[in-house]
C-alpha cells in the first residue's frame, strides 16, 4: 500500500512547480495533521508526514536539482521527529549541514531537542544546548520543556521536577501537556506528592472544565486510591468526582472508600458508598468499610446504626466488622457511657422496640475488652430486654475472660454452664484467642466436666499453628482427671496423637504412671 501511495504521489509532484512544493513544505512545518496534496486518491492518513516530508525533499534534489537549503534541512529536521526515526540519522543530518557550511538554525537545534523527549540523548542533547549558546540564542520555553521531557525519558526524575519547579517559580510558561506528561510519569512512579503539586498548578491554568483535566483528575484519583494516599485521594474526588462531572470506574470507588475508611473519613465514605448503590447491590464488605470510616472519625452512632443497616438487611455482623468499633472504645474509653446510651435510644425509636442482639453481643464484647467485664455487667443484665435475646455463648466467653473479680467470674461461669449444650460438636463458636485462659478458668473452678469438653472441641479443630495448652496446666488436669478415675482424659490423648504432639503424650503418660504405676497400658 505504501510503495503504491509513494507511487502516485511522485508522479502529481511532476505537475506542480517548485514553489508550490516548497509551499507544501511549508504546510507540513505548520500542522503536524497531513493535507491531502493534490490527487483525491491520495488520502492524507495513509503516508506520514515523515514519509510526506522526505517524498518532497528528495524529488526537490533529485529530479528538480534544487539546491540544499537551511529550508529543507529545517523541514527535514522537523519531520525527523518521529519514533521511527533514529538518533544515527539526526547525527548524520548534522553532520552533513555541517560539511555543507551550513551552521544549523534556531528552529533545527529546537527540533533536536524536541525529537530528544521521544529518543533521549544526553551527549546529543549537551551539543544542542551549546551550540544555541554559542549562537546567542535564548532557551525558549518550548525549548526548555523539551530539556525537561527528555529528562524524565531518561530517569532523572528529581532533576525534571526541580527543574520545573524552578522555572515556573522564575516566570516561564509551559504547555498543558507538558504537565500531563510529568503528571502521568510520576503517578506511575510513585511520586505522588510532586504529582498533585503539578496537578493542582496545571488545573489553575486551564479551564475547570476541561475534558484534559478531568482525564487526569480521573487518572490522580486512581493512583491515589489505589495507594491509599488520602490528601490525593480527597483532592482528586473534590476537584472532579463529586458533581459527577467524571465518572470513576468501580474498581476506583472501591479503592476511595478503602482509602476514606482507613483514614476515618465519614463524610468521604458515604459519598462513595452512596454511588456504589446507586450501581450496584452493597456487599458486606461495603458496610465494613463504612464502621471502619465512623470509627475512624470516633461517630460512635454512625457505626451502630450500620450494623442496624446490616442487620436489616439480612447481613451477618461478624466480629471483622465490630473490629474498629472494639479498638475505638479500647483506645478511647470515654466514649463507652455514649455507645451504651446510642443502642438504648436506637432500640426504643424501633418499631419493635429491639436491637439487634449481634450489636449488643460487640458492645460487651468491646466494653469488656476496654475497661473488664464487671463493668460491663448492667448492660449484660439489660441484653434480654434491648433485643429479645440472651447474650450469645460467645458472648459470655469474653465476659469470664475479662473478669477482673472472681465473684463476677463465677456469676459468668454459671451461665455459661447452663448453656453449655450449646456448644456440642460446634467449634463455630468458640474463641480461639481465648481456648487456653478458659481452660484455665475452668481447671481453677474444678470443673473437669466442663474443662475436658472444651478441650477436646478445641483439639477437634485445631491446627498443629495454633498454640498449644501451657505444659503445666495439661499436667495438672491429667492429674485430676487420673485420681478422678475420669476416661475423658483418653480422647483427649487420641487428639494430641493426632496432632502429632509427642511433648503433649509424653506428659500424660507420664502423669497417668505416677497416678497409676500399676495401670500403664492404660494407653
Amino acid at each position: 500500500m505504501l510503495l503504491k501511495v509513494k507511487s502516485l504521489f511522485q508522479d502529481e509532484l511532476s505537475k506542480p512547480s517548485v514553489d508550490d512544493i516548497l509551499g507544501a513544505l511549508q504546510r507540513l512545518r505548520k500542522r503536524p495533521d497531513l493535507e491531502r496534496f493534490s490527487s483525491q486518491d491520495i488520502p492524507s492518513q495513509s503516508v506520514n508526514r515523515y514519509e510526506r516530508t522526505m517524498t518532497l525533499v528528495t524529488h526537490l534534489i533529485q529530479r528538480r536539482k534544487y539546491p540544499p537549503s537551511l529550508f529543507i534541512y529545517e523541514c527535514v529536521m522537523d519531520a525527523m521527529v518521529d519514533a521511527q526515526v533514529s538518533t544515527f540519522a539526526v547525527r548524520k543530518l548534522l553532520k552533513e549541514m555541517e560539511r555543507n557550511a551550513m551552521p544549523p538554525t534556531e528552529y533545527v537545534l529546537n527540533s533536536v531537542l524536541l525529537f530528544l523527549t521521544i529518543h533521549p540523548d544526553y551527549a546529543l542533547r549537551s551539543q544542542v544546548l551549546d551550540t544555541l549558546e554559542r549562537q546567542w540564542h535564548a532557551i525558549s520555553d518550548d525549548a526548555r520543556a523539551y530539556v525537561l521531557v527528555a529528562m524524565l525519558r531518561e530517569g532523572q526524575f528529581e532533576l525534571a521536577y526541580d527543574g520545573f519547579v524552578s522555572d515556573l517559580e522564575a516566570g516561564k510558561t509551559f504547555e498543558p501537556w507538558v504537565y500531563d506528561i510529568f503528571i502521568v510519569v510520576f503517578g506511575h512512579e510513585g511520586f505522588l506528592d510532586e504529582m498533585l503539586d503539578l496537578a493542582a498548578k496545571r488545573r489553575a491554568i486551564t479551564v475547570q472544565d476541561d475534558a484534559g483535566t478531568f482525564n487526569l483528575l480521573y487518572f490522580t484519583l486512581d493512583v491515589c486510591s489505589s495507594a491509599s494516599h488520602y490528601p490525593g485521594t480527597v483532592w482528586s474526588w473534590l476537584a472532579g468526582m463529586k458533581d459527577d462531572k467524571t465518572v470513576p470506574s468501580d474498581g476506583i470507588l472501591e479503592n476511595v472508600l478503602a482509602t476514606a475508611a482507613r483514614h476515618g473519613d465519614a463524610t468521604l465514605a458515604a459519598e462513595v458508598h452512596s454511588m456504589i448503590s446507586r450501581r450496584t447491590r452493597i456487599h458486606i464488605h461495603h458496610y465494613d468499610a463504612m464502621v471502619e470510616a465512623f470509627a475512624g472519625n470516633q461517630n460512635v452512632e454512625g457505626v451502630l446504626r450500620v450494623m442496624e443497616i446490616m442487620h436489616d438487611n439480612g447481613l451477618p455482623i461478624s466480629r471483622k466488622t465490630a473490629l474498629p468499633l472494639t479498638e475505638l472504645l479500647c483506645a478511647h474509653p470515654k466514649l463507652i457511657p455514649e455507645v451504651e446510651d446510642v443502642t438504648r435510644e436506637i432500640a426504643q425509636k424501633r418499631d419493635s422496640g429491639r436491637i439487634a442482639g449481634d450489636i449488643v453481643d460487640h458492645v460487651l464484647e468491646a466494653k469488656a475488652k476496654s475497661t473488664g467485664a464487671d463493668s460491663a455487667l448492667a448492660l449484660y443484665e439489660e441484653a434480654l430486654a434491648l433485643t429479645g435475646r440472651k447474650p450469645s455463648v460467645a458472648t459470655i466467653q469474653d465476659m469470664i475472660v475479662y473478669s477482673k473479680e472472681e465473684e463476677y467470674r463465677s456469676r459468668f461461669i454459671d451461665d455459661y454452664r447452663s448453656r453449655h449444650t450449646e456448644l456440642s460438636g460446634s467449634s463455630k463458636i468458640w474463641r480461639k484467642s481465648h481456648a487456653v485462659k478458659l481452660l484455665q478458668v475452668f481447671m481453677e473452678h474444678g470443673d473437669l466436666d466442663l474443662t475436658f469438653c472444651h478441650l477436646n472441641t478445641w483439639l477437634e479443630n485445631k491446627t498443629a499453628s495454633e498454640a498449644d495448652l501451657p505444659a503445666h496446666s495439661l499436667r495438672l488436669l491429667t492429674h485430676a482427671a487420673s485420681e478422678a478415675h475420669d476416661k475423658t482424659i483418653v480422647d483427649t490423648y487420641d487428639h494430641y496423637r493426632r496432632l502429632g504432639n509427642q511433648d503433649a503424650l509424653n506428659i500424660i503418660k507420664a502423669t497417668v504412671d505416677t497416678v497409676k504405676p500399676q495401670k500403664p497400658e492404660t494407653f
